[in-house]
């Protein structure tokens, strides 16, 4: 089994790291830190395959904590990130040995090909096979109880958010007003901007603008990629498709009923649409949840039609 330490004080671009991991070798034990000495101390105990290291960290820096590894081990392959393309950066990481240096952004599928090949394997991304469940019913409850969960989301809407970065400001402005009424969007920003590298003190953050603001964009694109890559987010199967948009639809009317009663409430400073919008809208988030466990089910080849749980 593969082990990794992720490096990196921004949440979201941890995150995506893990899954991008997680993609190339689904039973890779991933250890994600924020800060170098926290990982170092990972490394001295447990030791790692693949380290990969944040330019920029807080208290001791990245390039102090290749040099560090590299001192002594040789064999660990190390990857440098880094929004930092100058020469002089490059060179001074290649001098300390790192095995490779990627720019932050970064592409996700760009990233994987130089894992792999810092790593000297070729394996399938989706070459996992059902193994030990004696039914669905069995593996959906391991999926959900031990397994990474995801949420469908299509790819398409990946390709546009990926655009936000060169997009102009009304065009922005539209993508993102779009993606404010996905379920799937809407509850891994919030879930990301309520984590302890994000929120202080005893404030949350209640809706998808507030959430946009704290997180920033690159951290929004980075966290809509990883989501995508989660094996099942992509719903094929046109029954599936059919229950997403259905739940969808349900928190997008109980979205405008909320709406229409807001203007009742409009001495009430307590009360916060936008909050509201978002609870509504993540109404119906366990289903969706269930309907990746069964894509995925079905792209490691289980029949979802052996559970009478489960019809089309």
């Amino acid at each position: 089994m593969i082990r990794v330490i992720i490096i990196e004080d921004d949440a979201s671009t941890g995150a995506l790291l893990a899954q991008l991991v997680k993609r190339l070798w689904p039973t890779a034990s991933v250890i994600l830190e924020s800060d170098a000495v926290s990982g170092i101390e990972q490394w001295h105990q447990h030791g790692a395959d693949l380290i990969l290291l944040d330019w920029g960290l807080p208290g001791m820096s990245g390039m102090e904590a290749l040099k560090q590894i590299k001192k002594t081990d040789m064999k660990t392959k190390c990857v440098m990130i880094s929004g930092h393309a100058e020469r002089d950066v490059i060179l001074a990481a290649r001098a300390h040995q790192v095995d490779a240096f990627i720019v932050k952004p970064f592409n996700a599928k760009q990233v994987m090909v130089r894992l792999a090949e810092i790593m000297e394997l070729s394996r399938a991304l989706h070459d996992s096979k059902i193994d030990g469940f004696d039914s669905l019913n069995d593996f959906i409850r391991f999926q959900m109880t031990q397994g990474t969960l995801g949420l469908p989301i299509d790819p398409e809407l990946i390709s546009t958010i990926e655009s936000l970065r060169n997009a102009n400001g009304s065009e922005r402005v539209r993508i993102l007003r779009q993606c404010q009424f996905h379920p799937a969007l809407v509850f891994r920003l919030l879930s990301l901007a309520n984590s302890s590298q994000y929120i202080k003190g005893i404030s949350s953050v209640e809706n998808f603008e507030a959430a946009i603001q704290l997180v920033g964009l690159d951290g929004f694109i980075n966290l809509a990629v990883e989501m995508s890559l989660h094996q099942g987010s992509h719903l094929q199967q046109d029954f599936l498709r059919t229950r997403q948009m259905k739940y969808q639809r349900d928190g997008l009317i109980l979205a405008e009923i909320v709406t229409k009663l807001a203007a009742d409430l409009a001495e009430n400073v307590s009360f916060s649409l936008n909050a509201a919008r978002s609870a509504c809208v993540l109404y119906r988030v366990g289903e969706l949840s269930l309907l990746q466990v069964m894509q995925r089910g079905l792209i490691l080849g289980m029949n979802l039609m052996k559970s009478p749980a489960i019809q089309p």
